[in-house]
């Protein structure tokens, strides 16, 4: 088993073959170092720097190719691109940025038609 990020309580957890990342119930993403075919476990958990949105408490994290996407308590959806590894405090540059997708009405809007 892997230990959970210093005792916190997930309640979302999302995966790629190279990454995993862990959503807290305090609203904290821990991201798991050190995976690959031969560390199935990887090494440790490193906590995601959320200062950009640090006035939004997530729900759900989804991670995709070189994409996450997340949603609030408000139902507001949020986009990452970039790397899904936890950040390399040596590597220059700049860290990729969350943004917060535009609501859409969808109350006159049909799916499904029979």
């Amino acid at each position: 088993p892997i230990d959970l990020p210093n005792q916190e309580k997930l309640i979302s957890i999302s995966s790629r073959p190279e990454s995993l990342w862990a959503l807290t119930m305090s609203g904290k993403i821990f991201i798991r170092t050190g995976l690959s075919g031969t560390s199935v476990l990887g090494l440790k958990w490193v906590q995601l720097d959320l200062q950009q949105i640090d006035d939004v408490k997530l729900l759900h994290v989804s991670l995709s190719t070189e994409v996450v996407w997340a949603v609030d308590m408000d139902g507001q959806i949020y986009f990452r691109q970039g790397p899904l590894a936890a950040p390399d405090p040596k590597r220059k540059g700049l860290d990729a940025a969350w943004l917060h997708v535009d609501s859409v009405d969808l109350q006159n809007c049909t799916f499904f038609k029979k």
